[in-house]
């Protein structure tokens, strides 16, 4: 669904999930929605936002690696507003579990700003051939 994008937003979209993710990295996830859409603003009031992202964040405890997979970015994505969005994907290992953190942007009065943020826990499944 995403694709690459112009150079400039890429570097845009870059600097900004650096902030974005220092900030809950630190706890600081009302900051986050402080400088939030539009959109994630009215459909999650600041405490119940906070509240999630604390309770996503502790279950897996404190950061110990980040991988950067990529940025793209799509016209118009489904379920959400008419816009111009931005992925920004990563392998991340926590203290509790590795997982997809998945950080959506939207160009909204010149800026980029947050519209989601997902962490999708990653299962590896192994066969042992010697064992039936």
């Amino acid at each position: 669904m995403f694709a690459p994008g112009p150079a400039e937003d890429e570097a845009a979209v870059g600097l900004q999930v650096k902030e974005v993710l220092r900030l809950l990295d630190s706890g600081e996830a009302d900051a986050v929605w402080d400088d939030a859409s539009q959109t994630l603003q009215q459909s999650a009031p600041r405490a119940a936002f906070v509240a999630r992202l604390k309770s996503m964040r502790g279950a897996v405890g404190e950061l110990q690696d980040r991988t950067a997979k990529g940025i793209g970015f799509v016209t118009n994505m489904p379920d959400a507003p008419p816009g111009y969005y931005a992925g920004a994907f990563f392998e991340s290992r926590f203290a509790q579990a590795t997982v997809e953190e998945k950080v959506v942007f939207v160009r909204q009065d010149g800026k980029w700003r947050v519209s989601g943020y997902f962490m999708t826990k990653r299962f590896r499944l192994s066969v042992d051939p010697g064992k039936t």
